[in-house]
């Protein structure tokens, strides 16, 4: 994506353990610090951050039914580590994959063919 799209080119990658640690440095910006459980209780930091992050991978692969989920603090949570991650200029694994597919659906059949085509091009060139 970032080799494809300019707008990410500036972009950091983040594995497992800097998501963590992002949602650790910055809780409420994160949304995890407002984030309940399904029992209205707090969700503990080092703990539950991992859930807290899967839970948000799920939510952005789903199609997701506002009226069903009103008032649920994870969706809340969502727009904030969303918001987080684009001002920090960051993706992780899913929103990659969100973008990629939100580009896939927006480029026109020839240039996507181009494009894959270049990827190709690129990869067998840095084979030899």
């Amino acid at each position: 994506l970032r080799n494809e799209v300019p707008s990410f080119v500036g972009r950091t990658v983040l594995d497992e353990v800097a998501q963590r640690m992002l949602v650790e440095r910055h809780p409420e910006r994160s949304g995890r610090a407002d984030t309940r459980t399904l029992w209205d209780a707090e969700l503990t930091r080092w703990k539950d951050t991992g859930v807290y992050l899967n839970t948000l991978d799920v939510l952005r692969q789903a199609d997701l039914v506002p009226e069903k989920l009103h008032g649920n603090s994870a969706v809340e949570g969502l727009a904030a580590w969303r918001a987080l991650l684009d001002d920090r200029g960051c993706l992780d694994f899913t929103a990659i994959m969100e973008h990629a597919v939100r580009c896939c659906a927006t480029t026109p059949t020839s240039a996507r063919a181009s494009l894959g085509a270049s990827a190709t091009s690129s990869s067998t060139s840095t084979r030899t």
